[in-house]
C-alpha cells in the first residue's frame, strides 16, 4: 500500500522524468505479462511509441516499457520487488529502478546481474541515457 512518503517521492520523480522529452512517462499503468497484471509505480516508453489519443484510452499495456520503477513502501520487502524485476526483464523491459526513500537511494538495474546503487551524486541509467542529481528527488 503506497504511503505518504511513497506518494510524494513518486510525484517528484515523475516531475523529474518529464525533463527527458524523448520519453512518455506514466504512473500506475497496468502491464499485462503472461496473462498476469503488474502495476509499476512509474514506467517510461519512447515518446513516439504510443501517441496520446484522447478519445481512445488503453486499459492494459501488452507492449512493455523501456523502464519500470518501483518505490518501496513500508509494507513491501525488497525481495518482493526484485522478484517483479525478474519478470519485467524476462518480458523485455530494459531497465528497472528500485527507489528506497528511507536510505535516499535508487538501485538502477539493467539486468538481474548488473545493478548500481545511487546514494549520492547523480542517478545515471546509461541504457536509457538518463542522468539527474539525486538531491533533486530527496531534498
Amino acid at each position: 500500500m503506497p504511503s505518504f512518503i511513497h506518494s510524494y517521492v513518486q510525484a517528484k520523480l515523475v516531475n523529474i522524468l518529464f525533463r527527458f522529452d524523448q520519453y512518455n512517462i506514466h504512473s500506475e499503468l497496468t502491464l499485462t505479462i503472461n496473462n498476469k497484471d503488474y502495476v509499476p509505480d512509474i514506467v517510461l516508453y519512447p515518446q513516439k511509441a504510443f501517441p496520446i489519443k484522447w478519445l481512445k484510452d488503453i486499459l492494459k499495456m501488452t507492449k512493455m516499457p523501456l523502464l519500470a520503477i518501483e518505490i518501496i513502501s513500508p509494507t513491501q520487502g525488497i525481495k518482493e520487488i526484485t522478484d517483479k524485476f525478474e519478470i519485467y526483464f524476462e518480458a523485455g523491459i530494459k531497465s528497472c529502478w528500485l527507489v528506497q526513500p528511507t536510505s535516499n537511494s535508487i538501485l538502477v538495474c539493467t539486468s538481474l546481474e548488473d545493478a548500481t546503487i545511487c546514494a549520492n551524486g547523480d542517478v545515471t541509467d546509461e541504457t536509457l541515457n538518463i542522468s539527474f542529481p539525486l538531491k533533486d528527488l530527496f531534498e
